[in-house]
């Protein structure tokens, strides 16, 4: 987690940097009424935007949940295969192996 924190805040002075030129730092002398609706209007946006991700989230695990159901066995033309031994020729289902294992090891860093 440390890592990300300070792009984080890097990111809320940019955004804070932003309101401040636009809406001409005013928001500490705004009727604190104002500035809780502003915050419940942010609150459904965020709200909103968290519903995107999840159905984007969801259709990524639907890919997922596919292709290890095609994944499960050996290959029937390549029995010998592993993902750690390619076979010389790769069929479309070698390959899809491949590259999920691929990506699992190299960018997600599983076993």
């Amino acid at each position: 987690m440390a890592e990300y924190w300070p792009a984080f805040m890097r990111e809320c002075e940019a955004r804070l940097t932003v309101g401040a030129k636009e809406y001409g730092d005013g928001s500490h002398r705004a009727p604190v009424k104002k500035l809780i609706a502003e915050v419940q209007e942010e609150l459904r946006d965020v709200s909103g935007w968290g519903f995107i991700a999840h159905t984007k989230l969801e259709k990524l695990l639907e890919t997922i949940e596919a292709i290890e159901d095609m994944m499960p066995g050996a290959c029937p033309k390549h029995p010998k295969y592993t993902p750690d031994k390619i076979p010389a020729t790769r069929c479309p289902r070698c390959w899809m192996i491949y590259s999920v294992r691929t990506v699992q090891r190299d960018m997600l860093g599983m076993p």
